[in-house]
């Protein structure tokens, strides 16, 4: 048990808060359900799931080969990657892009003359951006668009009109 909370102290301090909380309001025990946003939790878990295979399939691994075989130079490498992350987002939410798009970056590890943690702060700047134009971009958008009902195009075009 010792170990398990070692390994995963953000856990731990939540599990502390939640009993403080029901220590604190034993009468809001019923109303807890109430307090979690299930539609953006189960979409977040779906786009996990989708990540996870497509990672599992090796399709990315073998879409990396063959970019290596096109491209020459380190720049040309760093912006390929940079736009990988700004269109990925906006599809797959900006943290799971990045699941994507890190590991990815550090297998190109080796063909990096310059420090590849400035490629992974632009990756994490081009997600962020990417993320904003769809509601399943990023967490935050995936609770507005369920909150307030708002059709998938609406949500997408709006910053447009």
């Amino acid at each position: 048990m010792r170990k398990f909370l070692i390994k995963e102290p953000v856990l731990f301090v939540f599990l502390v808060l939640f009993l403080v909380l029901l220590i604190s309001f034993p009468y809001k025990v019923k109303d807890y359900p109430k307090y979690i946003d299930f539609k953006t939790i189960i979409s977040l878990a779906g786009l996990l799931i989708i990540t996870e295979g497509i990672r599992e399939s090796g399709y990315f691994s073998e879409i990396s080969h063959k970019a290596l075989r096109r491209i020459k130079t380190e720049r040309s490498l760093a912006l390929v990657l940079t736009a990988l992350s700004v269109f990925l987002s906006p599809f797959l939410a900006n943290d799971i892009a990045l699941f994507i798009v890190i590991p990815l970056t550090l297998s190109f590890k080796r063909f990096f003359k310059n420090e590849i943690h400035k490629l992974i702060i632009f990756e994490a700047i081009g997600v962020n951006v990417g993320s904003m134009l769809t509601p399943i971009g990023n967490p935050q958008n995936i609770f507005i668009w369920h909150r307030y009902d708002v059709p998938f195009l609406i949500f997408f075009t709006h910053p447009f009109s």
